[in-house]
């Protein structure tokens, strides 16, 4: 199976691992891990993109259940830098469980992320208090947004006190055992 995805070129390169209680049982990596046409091996490094999101739901839940922030809450309680524009008739901005769950009213924004996922915090800000385009009412259907879980990484980095990365490294990823992600 993994062979034919290189073959159809659906993947440059693909690294599995095959275990049983025992431990991992066979490993194999094929295609290109892009440094020098080899194929990828245990420590070669993947983009995960949207998988991420699973890591910044994880984190936001972490807080709420420290008693840090609240669900319910509108997303401009920690992130204050956020100028909503509403749709007409609708003066609340989303709040942290319409984001978690793509029901926020932000457009569908699938490239997103890959233009400004090197922003630093305060240059997002700027962005944010330029204004923020929705599509829907908060919390009237599902959509889904990069610049939701944007936004939530930015209050992850406001409630937690440090950039995105060391909150989910520190109170994630080393917890879990982790030690290869980043």
């Amino acid at each position: 199976i993994f062979s034919a995805r290189i073959a159809q070129r659906a993947a440059p390169g693909i690294f599995f691992s095959l275990f049983d209680t025992a431990g991992i049982i066979c490993e194999v990596g094929l295609g290109d891990a892009g440094t020098a046409g080899s194929p990828p091996h245990p420590r070669s490094r993947f983009r995960i993109a949207s998988c991420s999101k699973s890591f910044t739901a994880a984190a936001v839940l972490l807080l709420r259940d420290r008693g840090e922030l609240a669900l319910d809450e509108p997303i401009t309680k920690y992130v204050p830098s956020l100028f909503p524009t509403m749709p007409v008739g609708h003066p609340e901005a989303p709040t942290l469980r319409m984001l978690l769950s793509m029901a926020g009213g932000l457009p569908t924004d699938d490239p997103w992320a890959d233009r400004q996922e090197s922003l630093s915090s305060a240059e997002f800000d700027t962005i944010l208090q330029r204004g923020v385009r929705f599509a829907a009412t908060p919390g009237t259907r599902y959509e889904y947004s990069n610049l939701g879980y944007a936004l939530l990484g930015r209050v992850i980095e406001v409630v937690g006190g440090r950039s995105y990365p060391d909150f989910v490294t520190q109170n994630l990823l080393l917890p879990l055992g982790l030690n290869e992600t980043v």
